[in-house]
């Protein structure tokens, strides 16, 4: 009697939809300029050489892309992660990610054209990129995926300007 309930409440469960949805994978790209960054610069080159050793649960690692130091953290469980580079010393990319494996997560920093990204900053004629510009840098969203519109904004901190832009793109 027991099974014929249990075996009817989840016919009714997927019947009215309230089986479970897959979990959503979502990528949030990130792109500032900001003149403390490049009084910043070689603390992050130093951080990055002095990453933790890896466990079962997480890791953080730090290796050069092209020249760019990175620095990429990684659970394992929650398949969540983020990667920072420093572009020519000044112009950082954040990527944080949920559902992506870490060669996903590593792939949507090599889909940003760093070389000119770094040509932008030093062709500059203003302290910092402006924002729209820094936007033509945020990947488009790969086949599969959806982007929403970017945020962008000016600020400033500590006496230092700052731009940024970003886009969270979902699948």
């Amino acid at each position: 009697m027991r099974a014929a309930l249990a075996a009817g409440l989840v016919l009714l469960l997927a019947a009215s939809g309230a089986a479970e949805e897959p979990d959503k994978i979502e990528v949030t790209v990130t792109i500032t300029d900001s003149a403390a960054n490049a009084t910043v610069g070689g603390l992050f080159d130093e951080l990055t050489d002095a990453a933790p050793p890896a466990d079962e649960e997480a890791y953080r690692k730090t290796y050069t892309l092209d020249g760019t130091a990175v620095r990429e953290e990684y659970r394992r469980e929650t398949k969540s992660g983020a990667v920072s580079a420093m572009i020519g010393g000044r112009v950082s990319v954040d990527i944080e990610a949920e559902g992506l494996s870490p060669e996903e997560l590593r792939g949507w920093l090599e889909r940003i054209d760093r070389k000119r990204l770094a040509e932008a900053r030093a062709a500059s004629g203003e302290q910092t990129i402006p924002p729209e510009k820094l936007t033509t840098f945020l990947p488009a969203p790969p086949p599969g995926w959806s982007a929403a519109p970017a945020k962008q904004r000016r600020v400033e901190a500590a006496g230092f300007p700052a731009t940024e832009s970003s886009r969270v793109y979902e699948k």
